[in-house]
């Protein structure tokens, strides 16, 4: 035993030190990132099981309620595209002729007229009456006018 002893113990010593890198390597704890960041608790498989069953039970619910609830889509068929043409344009509407416009009178004072007769109240000149006195008269419109010799000249 005396040649063996220190063998054991040396084989002891190194799968005992794999373990321990295999551990380490297991358990990212031990490394320096590992500690920087807060640790865990590790879930059961149990309790993974668990969530993975809630999961799929949601999605079968979601599938058979999609099943159970079909939209009503009628099926669609060809229908030929008719464009109809808009109808033209009614004819413009013939514009009648514009009324002819009598030529205007020339503004200003009319020639003068002869005085045919006169009286107290006014005179007469070419079937016109004018009224008034004194040389100074005011014809139909209400313009004044002026006998000068023997002719009526309105202003």
């Amino acid at each position: 035993m005396n040649n063996l002893t220190p063998c054991l113990l040396a084989l002891l010593l190194a799968v005992s030190a794999g373990a321990a890198k295999a551990d380490d390597a297991a358990e990212p704890r031990n490394s320096w990132a590992a500690r920087l960041e807060p640790q865990q608790p590790r879930q059961s498989q149990q309790h993974q099981q668990q969530q993975q069953q809630q999961q799929q039970q949601k999605q079968q619910q979601r599938e058979s309620t999609e099943q159970a609830a079909p939209k009503h889509v009628p099926p669609r068929r060809a229908v030929p595209a008719t464009i109809a043409r808009m109808p033209a344009p009614p004819a413009p509407a013939a514009n009648p002729p514009a009324p002819a416009i009598p030529a205007p009178t020339p503004v200003g004072p009319p020639a003068p007229a002869p005085v045919t007769g006169c009286d107290a109240g006014g005179c007469w000149s070419g079937g016109v009456r004018y009224q008034g006195s004194g040389g100074i008269y005011t014809d139909r419109g209400g313009k004044v006018c002026q006998n000068n010799g023997g002719f009526m000249q309105c202003f």
